[in-house]
Parts: C-alpha cells; sequence; structure tokens
C-alpha cells in the first residue's frame, strides 16, 4: 500500500508532506503548506498515512520487567517513569514497542499536545494510521549512533531509542547520554551539505573516540527517512530496524469507521429495515388469524365431547374422549394369553416330571413367560421341543440346579 509521509514544518501549523510507493520508491518531490492543504492532499491520496512527530515532543526509554509482569506492562508504565517524568504522568500518554524477553522501549508525550494533533486531522475527515518519533526511523548504523543535521539534531542510539535537540545542546546531551549506555563503535553523521557536517562533527564531546562517518544526503533520501520507514512497515524488512513505536495506542489507538461505514451502508439499511417492518406486520397478522382460529376450533371440540360426556371436569378434550374410547373397546390381551396358555398347559400338565412355578403374560411383546421346576433337564427340552413342534417359538432362558431339581426360565411366542 502506498504511503504519505508528514513532518512538522518550523512554522506553526505548516507541513512538509510526500508520496512513497509500496515498493519504496518516491512518487512526486516534497510538498509544503498548511493542514488544510495537506488534508486535501492525504484524501485524494487514499494511502497510509504516517506522522514523524517532533524528537523534542516525544521522550524515549527503556523499562525492565519479571516475567509475571509482561502482561500487565500497560499499567505498570506511568508508575516506573513517575520519578523520571517532569510533569504529572497523569498529563502524559505512554506507548509501549514490542516486549522482549525482560525489557520494552517506551515513548512517552504530551497528552493534550497529541491529542490537538490528531484532532486537528480528525475534524477534516483524515485518520493517521502511524505517529511515530522522527528520530526512531533514521537508519541504524551497526553497532553505532545516527545523528541528522536539520532544524535541531535528530539522535537515533538504539532500535526505538532517540530524541531531538538543539544543535547547542548536542555536546553536554551526548556526555549525559554515555553516563548511561555504552559507548558507540561509530558515529554516522548526516546533514544536507558539508558545512551542516562540519558544524555537526565539531559537535561531538572530544573524548567520545570512535570510528566517524559522514554523509551529505537530501533528508527525504533513502539512505535514513524512505528506507527505514519501508523496513519498518514490512515489519523490519531487510534486517534494517525493528518497527518504531507507534503512539497510536491506549486511548488514542485507532477506531473503527464506524461513521463512514454508516454513510456507506444507510440507504441498504434503510431498505433492510423496511422489509424486517413488513415481514413482521405480515406475520404478526398471520399470528392472530391462526390464534382466531385455533380459539373456534378448540371450543368446537369442547362443544363435541359435552355431547358425549355431558358432566365432569375438562381439561384436554380431545385427550379425554380418546381414552374414553379405549376404554370402551377393551383389548386383546385377555383372549391372546388365553389362546398362548391353552397351547403351553397340556404338555406342562401332561408332564409328571415338570411343575409349573409361575408364569407372566407381556400383551407388547405377545409372549408368555414360564417358571418351572422339574426333576431333570431332559423333562425341560421335551417340553420346549413339543412346543416348537405346535407352531410356537420357544426359548430357553436361564437354567439353575437347586438341590435336587432344577429351576428354569422359558419364553414362549408365536413364530414371525
Amino acid at each position: 500500500m502506498n504511503r504519505v509521509i508528514v513532518q512538522f514544518a518550523p512554522e506553526p501549523e505548516v507541513y512538509f508532506w510526500r508520496g512513497l510507493s509500496a515498493g519504496g520508491d518516491w512518487l512526486d518531490p516534497p510538498s509544503r503548506g498548511n493542514i488544510d492543504a495537506l488534508c486535501v492532499h492525504l484524501q485524494a491520496a487514499g494511502a497510509e498515512i504516517w506522522l514523524l512527530l517532533p524528537g523534542d515532543r516525544v521522550v524515549c526509554g527503556t523499562m525492565a520487567f519479571s516475567a509475571k509482569e509482561k502482561r500487565h506492562l500497560g499499567r505498570l508504565v506511568p508508575f516506573q517513569f513517575e520519578e523520571s517524568v517532569a510533569a504529572d504522568v497523569d498529563n502524559m500518554h505512554f506507548a509501549l514497542a514490542e516486549p522482549g524477553d525482560e525489557s520494552v522501549a517506551v515513548a512517552y508525550v504530551e497528552r493534550a499536545w497529541f491529542s490537538d494533533c490528531l484532532q486537528a486531522f480528525e475534524s477534516r475527515g483524515v485518520e493517521l494510521h502511524y505517529c511515530v518519533p522522527e528520530p526512531l526511523v533514521l537508519a541504524p548504523t551497526e553497532a553505532g549512533w545516527t545523528l541528522c543535521y536539520g532544524e535541531q539534531v535528530s539522535v537515533r542510539y538504539a532500535d526505538n531509542l532517540g530524541f531531538a535537540i538543539e544543535a547547542a545542546l548536542l555536546t553536554p546531551a551526548l556526555e549525559g547520554l554515555l553516563e548511561h549506555v555504552e559507548q558507540p563503535e561509530r558515529l554516522r553523521l548526516l546533514a544536507d551539505d558539508r558545512d551542516a557536517l562540519d558544524t555537526l562533527q565539531a559537535l561531538v564531546p572530544a573524548d567520545l573516540e570512535v570510528e566517524i562517518e559522514t554523509e551529505v544526503v537530501d533528508l527525504w533520501d533513502s539512505h535514513n527517512i524512505r528506507r527505514n520507514i519501508d523496513a519498518a512497515a514490512d515489519s523490519g524488512g531487510a534486517g534494517l530496524s525493528k518497527r518504531p513505536i507507534n503512539l497510536r495506542q491506549g486511548e488514542f489507538a485507532r477506531r473503527l469507521p464506524f461513521e463512514k461505514w454508516w454513510l456507506e451502508w444507510r440507504n441498504v439499511a434503510a431498505v433492510a429495515g423496511a422489509a424486517v417492518v413488513i415481514y413482521a406486520g405480515l406475520n404478526i397478522g398471520g399470528y392472530q388469524a391462526l390464534k382466531g382460529e385455533n380459539l373456534t376450533l378448540r371450543q368446537e371440540i369442547e362443544a363435541a365431547y359435552r355431547t358425549a360426556v355431558p358432566r365432569g371436569r375438562i381439561s384436554d378434550p380431545e385427550q379425554q374422549l380418546r381414552t374414553k374410547v379405549r376404554s370402551l373397546q377393551g383389548g386383546n390381551s385377555s383372549g391372546s394369553a388365553t389362546l398362548m396358555i391353552s397351547a403351553v398347559a397340556p404338555f406342562i400338565a401332561g408332564s409328571s416330571e415338570l411343575t409349573l412355578q409361575g408364569m407372566n403374560y407381556a400383551d407388547q411383546r405377545g409372549e408368555l413367560r414360564l417358571s418351572l421346576e422339574a426333576k431333570t433337564f431332559n423333562a425341560i427340552e421335551k417340553l420346549r421341543v413339543s412346543l416348537e413342534q405346535q407352531g410356537l417359538q420357544a426359548e430357553l432362558l436361564s437354567s439353575n440346579r437347586q438341590g435336587e431339581m432344577l429351576q428354569a426360565r422359558m419364553r414362549v411366542k408365536r413364530k414371525t
């Protein structure tokens, strides 16, 4: 996706901007203008917008943490920086880089100033995708620091660590920095002309004995801003750098564009709403009509029930009437049981070795269960064979000996 890089100009409410293609090439020469001209360009470009925040407005630092504190970093940061921040931490906005194992880079800015910056764009219908400290997009120097001379001197001394300061204060600032971080192996000095480079080199502390590289560059050139932003947008492409801290976090995180979506979809929503109302109205009307028909039908059923049963309580007339009819019709279990018993009884009565202990008839299954006592197993088997020959299905369910007698259970039913 194409990007537009925006920088603050020295004059109030004036900006520089330049388009950058998805392939990393500048799309146009740098432009300069007020917020209105910039926003007209941004709306027409339809690109991802990067606002580079002045390095003297944003403070960068690091915070150590333990493993159990990692999930609570957002809440811990203000308390960790409370002693080092000159202002009230409640008036500062804190943003975090991707945490490491034991430390995380932090950037903080005055909340009111940052809110005004965002509001200036959002009030004109422009949303900023990234707001990053300008020193953090300087091209990194391997095992060293990068210093760039512009309206101020921007210093990048590690991933997501840097600052900007007036040239006159650079020397004591670097001396103070060396008291807290290791001395670099080399310095890379950048400026847009040789005189500025000489001035910058003269501001390097005399006791800082390191290899110094100097280069005259266009400050929009690929050696710094363009290449570093492109690498950051691709999550560290070409191994140049980590993604710089984006201050659009927490309360200033980008919001879903509900208003824009509503403007695009409100006509569709209106049609869909009308369809729902019509559909609901038709269904309610149909429900009321069916409800009336059901009431009439229930009244007719109760009237029919009363013609057959003049007195008594009515709860479910249809089911009550079905029960009455079944009770009057009777069942066939008695006849089926009689037929089954009449077929089995002669064989039991005709055997001197068999005694009937009990029987049970299951009408739904159409089977007769016998409990028998016999002197020998042959008597049980003889009964089973005799019943099979009569066209019945006889199955011995169990048998066990109790002293001299054999206890057995048999199931008899008609063959299917």
